[in-house]
């Protein structure tokens, strides 16, 4: 079944009004994808899930509370975040929802990066459900250097990572090709003072904030929670970033902001 006649199907069977008592409505698909509409909130996402037991409770809350909207929260804050005309990268981008909510904020072009397959396959039936015309999507990964490398897999598939995942790992790999923020922005032809960058690599961010070379977007959005070694690599990024001339810094609970003046 191709991505078309597959959403036309799973839209019918999660179309609000065939949702019933239930708050959360799952239709299955092939390849181990899911589709799930949250009844409060109405929004519906692709996972790269077989079973409803493969979803994560919080997972679920966010659907209930606004997939997208959760994630527009935590990569902004009042200072520093996306602005209409502004080109996205979102790195590390699972299954899109901060891609939807960049380009639902205005965003002139999002670049969507994600290494796993799968996961990359739910985004892009995510953005056709949502209507995300200006989103383009890259299978790789990115760090500090050119070449390929083992991805390892978790049985969550948001804790894929090419460090070893903290959690879930499914103790499998697959090769993927890795390319640099540097090349990216260059092969795009991103204009840096346009440019919103937003990382979250389970704990490989350091080395994706080493590859900017001179590339230097306005805004950065790094996920600073404790997975590198069980440890927040956020003092690593911030005096890497201070380095490459960055002045402006939020930290909320999560992440690390930077902006250049």
């Amino acid at each position: 079944m191709g991505l078309r006649d597959w959403l036309r199907s799973v839209k019918r069977r999660v179309h609000p009004k065939y949702v019933k008592a239930r708050r959360i409505r799952y239709a299955h698909g092939p390849d181990g994808i899911s589709l799930i509409q949250s009844r409060s909130s109405g929004a519906a996402y692709f996972f790269p899930y077989a079973a409803k037991s493969d979803f994560y409770v919080l997972q679920l809350f966010n659907l209930a509370h606004g997939f997208d909207e959760h994630l527009k929260q935590k990569y902004s804050c009042e200072a520093i975040h996306v602005r209409p005309g502004d080109t996205v990268i979102d790195c590390g981008g699972f299954v899109g929802g901060f891609s939807v909510a960049a380009s639902k904020m205005g965003a002139d072009r999002v670049l969507y990066v994600e290494p796993t397959p799968k996961t990359k396959r739910c985004a892009e039936l995510n953005f056709h459900l949502h209507g995300c015309q200006n989103v383009s999507a890259f299978e790789m990964a990115l760090g500090q250097e050119l070449g390929t490398a083992k991805l390892n897999l978790s049985s969550s598939g948001s804790n894929n990572s090419l460090l070893a995942p903290d959690e879930d790992d499914l103790n499998a790999q697959i090769d993927v090709q890795v390319s640099t923020l540097e090349k990216l922005s260059h092969d795009q032809s991103i204009d840096p003072d346009k440019a919103f960058v937003k990382v979250e690599a389970e704990g490989f961010e350091v080395e994706i904030i080493r590859g900017l070379g001179g590339f230097r977007p306005r805004s950065i959005v790094v996920d600073v929670t404790p997975e590198r070694g069980g440890k927040s690599p956020s003092k690593i990024i911030k005096d890497d970033l201070e380095a490459l001339g960055y002045t402006n810094f939020v930290r909320t609970k999560r992440c690390l902001f930077a902006e250049r003046a």
